[in-house]
């Protein structure tokens, strides 16, 4: 009894381990691989929140990098006709003298409160202008004092100056900025608690203005992400709600929702709506403090009320991803990628999203083809109707049948090659040989043997390719090859004749014998 246990016990071991071989694969394709449905279980920093860039240059404590900011941040202040100078700008203005031959060339920075001197021509302010406007400003001056003046005006370099940043941040500091620097470069000071809805700035005069920064990042709300100015403070306040949501939504990621927005919000607004895979039910992860947490499950569409801390997940429906099927000759884990004719056929199913098109199939499945793979000869089978595919004229040449759209369903095959040359004719083995590349004719020559008796030799070689294309005898041969050797007739009937004349000779002689012995018989003596 116990012999017969141990037999099936090894019976099932020897199926669990040999089941995987004729199992068939299943390739993803990378459009649906990058739908991750991962659950996000942590929350993204204040930076992350934004869509800011992993580091602020203007911040960065490499000199080439800030240098190499400062020039990018002079030329858009050139040309942004919003730039007001701040103290510490330095302009330079060429004019011509009244004598109109000694250009003038005067370097300026612009002082604290603004005001511009030009010599003993003109005093122009500054403050609270664009740089265009004062540009034209200074130009007017010059004009007037020298019609033939020809002023240029230009921003030599930016200046330097510090704001200061407080509130919920790693630590308040001073920070080093210019007059084209922005609320978002300086927020990556924000701590965890920091708010993405809320920050004021008091400016030196004492006004305090109130700025939403994920409506400037995330939003394009220009007016909530304000350039920086000399004496400004910056208060970062502190959180009210920050909910993290994935799953099969378009914007996954951690968002502070304000009063009154809840779950529909959360979905529809922040993450951008769900995708294409969505279904109805909602996962709430809830901390109850602790380290302990509870699970709430509810359905798409309800105003449900989200708390701060919430982890919420839209469940797909990863069973509506489509598939296809591709079988023949295509690369197995079993056997080498050398397979010739009569090796089995494998089957892949090719998962896949809406709107994929049979190019996206054969970019993914390139490395599944081998040699053996007649990728002229394939078709496609759908609804019952055969169209033929050339896939090497769609990976290659962008034939149009790449661009039709995969059905679910859909079957695709690819032929065997037929990876033999055949030898007919005047040698010893006529038959079909197993191609190897570039050997030429007389190597399937001598695999048949060589040369019979009776063929004409090299001379009554005849080779043709699969399309029927005449090839040389020292060319290197492609698979579907037949190599025809002619016979010499003439020897062949020679032989025949020499045959005959033997035999007929031997009867002559048999009959000779017997008539040489039938006499002799005759004159025997009785006994």
């Amino acid at each position: 009894m116990k012999r017969g246990v141990l037999k099936y016990i090894a019976l099932l071991m020897l199926l669990v381990l040999i089941y995987p071989a004729f199992a068939t694969e299943v390739v993803v394709s990378p459009r649906a691989q990058a739908l991750s449905y991962e659950m996000m279980t942590d929350s993204q920093t204040l930076s992350e929140q934004l869509g800011l860039d992993s580091q602020s240059s203007i911040l960065s404590t490499d000199v080439d990098i800030v240098n190499g900011q400062l020039v990018l941040d002079r030329l858009i202040a050139l040309s942004d006709p919003d730039y007001s100078l701040v103290p510490g700008d330095t302009i330079s203005i060429s004019f011509m003298e009244r004598t109109g031959t000694d250009p003038v060339n005067i370097i300026i920075t612009i002082p604290y409160g603004g005001t511009i001197r030009i010599s003993s021509i003109a005093t122009i302010e500054s403050a609270d202008k664009t740089f265009q406007e004062v540009r034209s400003e200074i130009e007017a001056a010059l004009t007037q004092y020298n019609r033939y003046a020809n002023p240029i005006v230009t921003i030599q370099s930016l200046g330097m100056f510090r704001v200061r940043i407080q509130g919920e941040v790693t630590s308040s500091r001073n920070i080093r900025v210019n007059g084209n620097s922005f609320l978002s470069d300086i927020l990556y000071y924000g701590s965890a608690n920091a708010s993405s809805r809320l920050v004021t700035i008091e400016s030196e005069d004492g006004t305090v203005r109130t700025y939403d920064p994920f409506l400037g990042m995330r939003k394009g709300s220009e007016e909530n992400n304000p350039r920086l100015r000399p004496g400004d403070t910056i208060t970062l306040h502190k959180k009210d709600r920050a909910v993290t949501i994935s799953g099969a939504v378009n914007e996954k990621g951690t968002y502070q929702i304000l009063e009154g927005e809840n779950l529909n919000a959360l979905i529809d607004y922040y993450a951008s709506g769900v995708d294409a895979y969505a279904s109805d039910d909602v996962t709430v992860q809830r901390s109850r403090g602790n380290g302990y947490y509870e699970t709430l499950r509810i359905k798409r569409g309800e105003d449900f009320e989200i708390k701060d801390g919430d982890i919420v997940f839209v469940e797909p429906v990863t069973d509506s991803l489509a598939s296809v099927s591709i079988e023949g000759a295509l690369v197995s884990s079993e056997s080498s990628n050398n397979m010739i004719q009569g090796d089995r056929s494998e089957t892949y199913y090719y998962r896949f999203v809406e709107g994929e098109t049979v190019y996206d199939m054969l970019l993914s499945l390139s490395s599944y083809f081998i040699d053996s793979s007649d990728l002229k000869g394939a078709y496609l089978v759908r609804d019952g109707e055969t169209i033929m595919l050339d896939f090497n004229e769609i990976l290659y040449n962008g034939a149009e049948s790449g661009n039709l759209a995969l059905k679910s369903s859909d079957r695709f095959v690819i032929p065997f090659n037929q990876m033999l040359v055949a030898v007919v004719g005047g040698v010893v083995n006529p038959g079909v040989y197993g191609y190897v590349p570039g050997r030429t004719a007389d190597y399937y020559i001598n695999l048949a043997g060589g040369y019979s008796s009776n063929s004409k030799g090299e001379k009554g070689v005849t080779i043709e390719n699969g399309s029927g294309i005449r090839m040389g005898f020292d060319d290197p041969l492609t698979p579907e090859t037949t190599i025809s050797v002619e016979r010499d007739d003439l020897t062949e009937k020679l032989a025949s004749t020499v045959t005959i004349v033997s035999l007929v000779t031997s009867v002559i002689g048999l009959v000779a014998s017997i008539v040489t012995i039938s006499a002799n018989m005759a004159n025997w003596p009785n006994v």
